[in-house]
């Protein structure tokens, strides 16, 4: 069910601004992506992958991105699961037609994705992100050590979002270091009510023999996380979501070299132990 939210739009009285609240209705979940079904577009060598929610915003992918054996087909918890590869060019391009992440609207937003990085080069590589104009509004990443990680680590996993198009950011990052080919869940979580970010980076095991060896459900290595204060005004990035890249000076930039899997929005900041259940395998 569609939840309501507010938005504000610009109004001009006299030289001054002002902002009037409009509601607007968007889902709860925005999208997701299982990546495990792809549909032929006529005339293109483009395909899409559908989106799993009632909300219908197909991922439209390019000729360039690959497929792979998702975690859960690794693991064999779910044979069938399927990911998207890219190798950090161009030529692997994934987006929707629209924007689809409000994110300043309601209690907040979340955005989360299984990836596997294949390098921990210097360059910075983007996950999934939402375009404005200029720039990215956020970003689920993978940066290096010059770029905002914790000191001590060659590369981090971080959530950043910026206050404004192509304005300053701000960054969560986890203390979790990045591995080549590790697979791990992310997930980036904004809240309204606190203006705060977190990021939480959970590890997906993914050797059938040893992904639970005590039987509880939960992956063996505890999820790393980190917390920022956003401290910019609220905006609307008005473009389409990008996954395996963002957007930097109206140009597309950081191209993902490796897989994503699940690619999941929510219209909500999603709850640490809905966030466990996601890692764990839970489709909803």
């Amino acid at each position: 069910m569609a939840a309501p939210a507010m938005a504000d739009t610009a109004q001009a009285h006299g030289g001054a601004v002002r902002f009037s609240p409009v509601t607007v209705d968007f889902p709860a979940s925005p999208a997701s992506w299982h990546m495990d079904q792809f549909e032929p577009i006529p005339g293109s060598t483009d395909v899409y992958t559908p989106d799993a929610t009632a909300s219908g915003n197909a991922l439209r992918l390019s000729e360039g991105v690959g497929r792979t054996p998702g975690p859960f087909a690794l693991n064999q918890s779910r044979p069938d699961d399927q990911a998207l590869t890219f190798d950090g060019t161009p030529a692997g391009a994934a987006s929707t037609d629209g924007p689809l992440v409000r994110m300043f609207d309601g209690s907040g937003f979340s955005a989360s994705a299984f990836v596997r990085a294949d390098d921990v080069t210097p360059d910075s590589q983007t996950v999934v992100s939402q375009d404005g104009e200029v720039g990215s509004g956020f970003r689920l990443e993978r940066l290096s050590a010059g770029d905002g990680c914790p000191d001590g680590l060659q590369a981090c996993w971080g959530f950043r979002m910026y206050a404004g198009d192509g304005g300053s950011s701000v960054l969560a990052t986890s203390d979790r270091p990045v591995t080549a080919g590790e697979w791990v869940h992310l997930t980036g979580v904004f809240k309204t009510s606190t203006n705060e970010l977190s990021l939480s980076v959970c590890p997906v095991p993914v050797d059938p023999d040893g992904r639970d060896p005590e039987g509880t459900g939960i992956p063996v290595v505890d999820p790393g996380s980190g917390t920022a204060a956003y401290a910019g005004s609220p905006w609307l990035a008005s473009g389409p979501v990008q996954v395996g890249r963002s957007q930097v000076e109206g140009s597309p930039a950081d191209h993902w070299n490796g897989a994503i899997d699940e690619v999941r929005l929510y219209g909500e900041p999603l709850s640490s132990g809905r966030i466990m259940r996601i890692c764990t395998g839970s489709l909803v």
